[in-house]
Formats: structure tokens, sequence, C-alpha cells
């Protein structure tokens, strides 16, 4: 009963603010379940998302439509995981996210 808790409730809160979701998934099955079965909110966020944005889909900006490409990612990344030593896993996401947050930064400037 603990996942249908946490899930109705992760979700009941991504409707009313559009965010949020995994830090309540998280937080409630934290009581009860082992963390590595905490990717199931990627299996339910999939679809939360898209119909997020098909609702907003006339003020989505188009850069945005880029999104798709974050699931390719996460199923090349869970790919590279299973052959990659952790260290490198680690290293590498460390050096995209500190690329990523520059850019963001360089486009606001």
């Amino acid at each position: 009963y603990l996942w249908v808790i946490a899930a109705v409730t992760a979700y009941f809160i991504k409707g009313l603010c559009g965010f949020a979701n995994t830090l309540v998934l998280t937080s409630i099955l934290s009581f009860g379940a082992d963390n590595a079965k905490f990717a199931i909110d990627l299996l339910l966020g999939y679809p939360a998302n898209l119909i997020l944005t098909w609702n907003n889909r006339r003020r989505l900006d188009p850069k945005a439509w880029l999104l798709p490409f974050a699931a390719l990612g996460l199923f090349a990344g869970m790919k590279c995981s299973r052959v990659l030593d952790e260290k490198w896993v680690r290293r590498l996401t460390s050096v995209l996210l500190v690329l990523s947050g520059v850019s963001l930064i360089a486009v606001n400037l």
C-alpha cells in the first residue's frame, strides 16, 4: 500500500505545481522500500510529463521539443552503467552537469 500512497500523493503534487514528484515519492517510499526500487518514478514520470507537455503545448518553447532525447539518453546511460566502471560514470555525470550549468549561465547572460 505504501507504493500506492506514495504514487498518488507524488503525482497529485506534480499535477498541482508541475514538479516535486520525485521528492515526494522518494520521501514516502524511504519509510519502507529499498532505494534501488525508486526507479519506478521514471516509469510513472514520463507519461505524466507527456500529459503536462501536451496540455501546455501552446506556451512551450520550441527548444523544449528536444526533450524526447532525454529518454534516449536515459536508455544509453543504463547501457553504459552496465559496461563502465562506477567511478567513470560518476565523473562523466559530474562533467556533463557542470557543462550544462555553464551553458545555461552563458545563454542567460
